[in-house]
């Protein structure tokens, strides 16, 4: 058995890990938080999806999740 493909293999492991990890410096650096960092919850953002929901009655989820993040700075999941 040869410990080769097993280095290579954490070797790939590592700098995967360490391009995740810059990615994720550079998202806070550019202020791009996500929906728990943001602090959201349903009750935060239930007030500018109706309103949203008033304007573009027929949009998906997804369209939705787009134009929260466009026009109000709000990092939501689904």
């Amino acid at each position: 058995m040869s410990l080769r493909p097993t280095i290579r293999n954490n070797k790939l492991l590592l700098t995967c890990l360490l391009r995740l990890t810059k990615f994720v410096a550079i998202r806070k650096d550019l202020g791009l938080l996500r929906t728990r960092q943001q602090g959201h919850s349903p009750e935060t953002i239930r007030e500018v999806m109706v309103g949203m929901r008033e304007m573009y009655p027929d949009a998906g989820v997804r369209e939705m999740i787009g134009l929260l993040f466009h026009e109000h700075d709000m990092a939501v999941s689904r």
